[in-house]
């Protein structure tokens, strides 16, 4: 699998162009958190791409599902939760696991 990393500023212009850059499903997009984005999250899962994104510190979430990380040392929680608030979230479930 690639990985594809875009972690410049997500200025409005930079967001635009999202949907020229990714465009291969066999690939990892990596993207800063200037492009947290519920909308195009909810398409791209929809879509069958895999991502990850680095979430705002005041992002909402609503766990789900907490995993067990096991004896992992380096993973301090792994949960399957829902992303935003009742105004504004994210339709797909997602994965956080922090480190």
């Amino acid at each position: 699998m690639n990985i594809r990393k875009y972690s410049w500023g997500a200025k409005e212009r930079d967001r635009g162009q999202l949907e020229v850059l990714v465009d291969d499903p066999n690939a990892m997009y990596v993207f800063d958190r200037g492009y947290l984005d519920y909308e195009r999250f909810d398409r791209m899962t929809d879509d069958g791409y895999f991502f990850e994104s680095h979430l705002k510190k005041d992002t909402v979430t609503r766990d789900i599902y907490a995993f067990d990380p096991g004896v992992e040392e380096n993973i301090l929680s792994d949960n399957l939760v829902w992303l935003g608030t009742v105004q504004k979230r994210a339709e797909n479930v997602y994965r956080i696991v922090e480190v």
